[in-house]
């Protein structure tokens, strides 16, 4: 069912593509044709649609991804049995991983992984986007010549919720994992093995941030 109106498209949306395919092949399209992107926007956030905006305070997690000053951040998740669940401790954390869930781009580290011959255009193909979450932190690092250690975080003070683990997993047991995907989550680690993360290696738990746009502290 549609629940947005006519008016509201065409007040707030400025293109779309629909079509048969995975989120990452679809979008490496839109960016291949719309290199502007990297100019016309700070950030890109290709997200599944059961994330749950509507429980979240936006403005605090753009404040708080500002001061990661990461190429790759993702929002954390209330529920405990999430992958990037919450930690209370933190504001956020350094990390080497962020999962396909919802990685928020600055739109300049998109534009470069999608379009760059050492990056997605080998290993990416229409039949899974599985794997690719494995090489992008430590990927983006060289494509844009910096350390690893502050490449990827996660926003830890102003978690997201996620439909699929708030309904006890209830969603996710119904996705079709098969032998493919883990045959291709392989050989993308076979094509870039020196870019593999560790699952979420968690490189510092930061309690404090300045915005890196006004240099207050947060």
């Amino acid at each position: 069912m549609d629940i947005w109106s006519t008016d509201w498209y065409l007040d707030n949306v400025v293109g779309y593509l629909k079509e048969p395919g995975y989120k990452f092949s679809l979008l490496q399209k839109v960016v291949q044709h719309e290199i502007s992107l990297a100019h016309r926007y700070e950030f890109v956030w290709p997200m599944d649609s059961d994330i749950d905006l509507t429980k979240s305070d936006l403005q605090a997690f753009f404040r708080y991804v500002r001061c990661t000053q990461a190429l790759i951040v993702g929002p954390t998740f209330r529920n405990s049995g999430e992958r990037q669940k919450t930690d209370h401790r933190c504001l956020f954390r350094h990390s080497d991983f962020v999962e396909l869930t919802a990685p928020l781009f600055r739109a300049s580290t998109l534009v470069a992984l999608m379009t760059s011959p050492l990056a997605f255009q080998a290993p990416l193909n229409r039949t899974s986007d599985w794997g690719l979450d494995l090489i992008w932190c430590k990927l983006s690092a060289q494509l844009h010549n910096i350390s690893s250690d502050h490449v990827c975080a996660l926003v830890d003070a102003a978690p997201l919720a996620h439909a699929a683990a708030e309904d006890g997993g209830a969603i996710e047991s119904k996705a079709d994992v098969t032998r493919m995907f883990f045959d291709l989550r392989q050989a993308r680690l076979r094509s870039f093995p020196r870019y593999e993360s560790k699952y979420l290696v968690h490189l510092s738990c930061h309690d404090t941030c300045a915005d890196s746009r006004t240099g207050g502290s947060v």
